[in-house]
């Protein structure tokens, strides 16, 4: 029964038992990356220019060491789930998904802002793979993220939130070379306790036979660790 909320996400391209190329992950990462980008038109949620969703380094890549695919393809499938429960939500802009490093490709990136500096954990029952997104969106668009990861089948756990006005955040220049933007510098570290969100405040008459206000909603700067939890084979 608890295995119907822990469903594994199919990797990309998902070949079953079959090998996976070099040219077959290269041909689905370069669809998917398309296909993510006309979603989030779609979905009017803005996306940092030519944003590869944490795979930059592979994009350059035509020939990938053969134990690092299959990795790869389950990651790929993985971000590609993640970031279309974040369209769905209708998050006003996505600002980064970040992964754990898999491949050689990875170790050597110049785009640091893809990586996540945390590591799988395998125990008895399951695989556990973390995930750090970092989004901006109204407390609505907030709540509409969590209770989907929440109702998802594929065995989400959010690990921490933080949670600040989105006009707070001072970017610092990443080691990368480049001058500071927003889209490429590396969020700051998660807290394991969850923000209050910013209490609204009710204000005075516009003015004569005008209507008060009583929401003056803030645009927030959410950061998530989620966990992505994956079920081993039962013997």
């Amino acid at each position: 029964q608890a295995a119907d909320y822990f469903k594994p996400i199919a990797p990309v391209p998902d070949m079953g038992t079959n090998v996976i190329s070099s040219e077959a992950f290269a041909g689905a990462l370069r669809r998917t990356i398309d296909q993510l980008q006309r979603e989030a038109d779609t979905a009017s949620v803005i996306v940092p220019p030519r944003y590869a969703f944490s795979f930059a380094a592979e994009t350059t890549t035509v020939k990938f060491d053969p134990g690092s695919l299959p990795v790869l393809a389950q990651q790929l499938g993985e971000v590609k789930t993640i970031a279309e429960i974040l369209f769905s939500s209708r998050i006003n802009s996505l600002d980064g998904i970040q992964r754990l490093r898999v491949a050689a490709d990875d170790m050597g990136a110049q785009q640091q802002a893809d990586y996540f500096d945390g590591q799988s954990v395998t125990n008895q029952l399951a695989v556990i793979t973390p995930y750090q997104l970092t989004f901006r969106s109204f407390s609505p668009e907030v709540g509409e993220v969590l209770a989907r990861l929440a109702s998802s089948p594929y065995g989400f756990v959010v690990k921490s939130v933080n949670v600040q006005p989105a006009g707070a955040y001072t970017p610092t220049s990443p080691d990368t070379g480049m001058s500071p933007t927003p889209w490429m510098t590396p969020p700051p570290p998660p807290v394991t306790t969850p923000t209050p969100y910013p209490t609204p405040y009710p204000t005075g008459p516009v003015g004569r036979g005008g209507l008060q206000t009583v929401l003056n909603e803030q645009l927030l700067r959410v950061t998530l660790v989620v966990d992505i939890v994956k079920l081993l084979p039962l013997k």
